[in-house]
């Protein structure tokens, strides 16, 4: 007897089902494995960072800001400080009026080699974050993240790096990174991440798409 087209689907969806989770397996041990091996190894060059923080301006060395990750939960994502004190707190950079007068010396460095993102390694050791997925954004860009909702995005954990970064980062309009988005959702691989992570580099080194 032939199966019937729901069979066909069933059966499909199971294998879909059972091949995301090896692959959600894989990639959660390596982010914690990694990000452990990471913070070992970069422990010093962190505490030198951190120490050239507090020397060049006023402050605690740590930033943090709340930023919507997976299922829309929010949480606490931790960077380097780059900007004094007085800078607006919950709200993108974009948004500033006047951006470089809140930046610091070290920070515009931080910021252009992309070593303010290092303490997230933190984040992906807690399970909040991933290598590869979406980039968090603030509570206060709502239009993004609505669309992220919709879209299913949020299914993810929220990455370090990830497609819309590797294919436009701040140059993509918010519903342009929402649909690249939604597309690593829906193709989101153990290639498609080593595609992400190897994409990553020139882009930091370029500064490509950064605002």
């Amino acid at each position: 007897m032939n199966e019937s087209k729901d069979d066909k689907s069933n059966c499909n969806a199971m294998k879909k089902d059972r091949k995301l989770r090896a692959f959600l397996c894989i990639k959660y041990s390596f982010d914690f494995l990694f990000s452990l091996f990471l913070l070992i190894i970069l422990l010093l060059p962190l505490l030198l960072i951190a120490l050239l923080i507090r020397l060049d301006s006023p402050g605690p060395a740590l930033f943090t800001q709340t930023r919507v990750g997976q299922y829309g939960k929010t949480f606490k994502v931790y960077k380097f400080r780059t900007m004094y004190q007085s800078a607006p707190h919950d709200m993108p950079t974009s948004q500033f009026n006047d951006a470089d007068r809140y930046i610091t010396r070290l920070g515009a460095f931080l910021r252009k080699t992309s070593l303010d993102e290092l303490p997230q390694l933190l984040n992906v050791l807690r399970g909040e974050m991933s290598f590869v997925g979406f980039r968090p954004v603030c509570t206060t860009e709502r239009k993004l993240n609505a669309l992220r909702a919709q879209y299913g995005v949020f299914d993810c954990r929220p990455g370090i790096t990830g497609l819309a970064q590797v294919q436009g980062r701040d140059d993509l309009y918010y519903k342009d990174k929402a649909k690249v988005d939604a597309e690593y959702a829906r193709k989101r691989s153990i290639k498609l991440d080593l595609h992400c992570l190897i994409k990553t580099i020139p882009v930091t080194l370029t500064q490509k798409g950064a605002k």
